[in-house]
């Protein structure tokens, strides 16, 4: 069994109802969830290598309520990978994911920074898990 993280993003906050029940119909076990307002230290943990500019973006993009939650489950660190979607860009995600389904198809642009409001962060492989989960019992 392993265990990953998701985050839902405050933009799509309005259907946390909706991208639970995917994560759970595939499988995986939500044993923990926080909402919350991401606090930067946070975020910088969980992006830690974002430029200055994309850095702003996402501070302000996480200024309201997020869903943190752990989850469960046989290769739940690719199960959530492929449900969330592969790609940064929701509009580059496979059709079926929580990304296209719920995220934002054009980006935010701030400057030359493009910021995707793609709805879920999950991490993309073991290390990154392992490193987010220790993350969800600091927050």
């Amino acid at each position: 069994m392993e265990t990953s993280l998701y985050v839902i993003k405050p933009e799509a906050m309005a259907y946390s109802g909706e991208i639970r029940t995917i994560i759970e119909k595939a499988g995986l076990i939500i044993i923990d969830t926080k909402v919350l307002v991401m606090p930067k230290w946070a975020l910088k943990k969980l992006y830690p290598d974002l430029s200055e500019d994309l850095w702003s973006a996402t501070c302000l993009a996480f200024a309201s309520l997020a869903e943190a939650g752990l989850v469960i489950g046989e290769n739940a660190v690719a199960t959530l990978f492929r449900l969330s979607g592969t790609a940064t860009a929701p509009g580059d995600c496979e059709p079926e994911s929580i990304r296209i389904r719920f995220g934002q198809k054009n980006p935010f642009i701030i400057g030359e920074v493009r910021y995707y409001a793609n709805a879920i962060h999950r991490p993309k492989n073991q290390q990154e898990a392992e490193n987010d989960v220790r993350l969800f019992h600091q927050l």
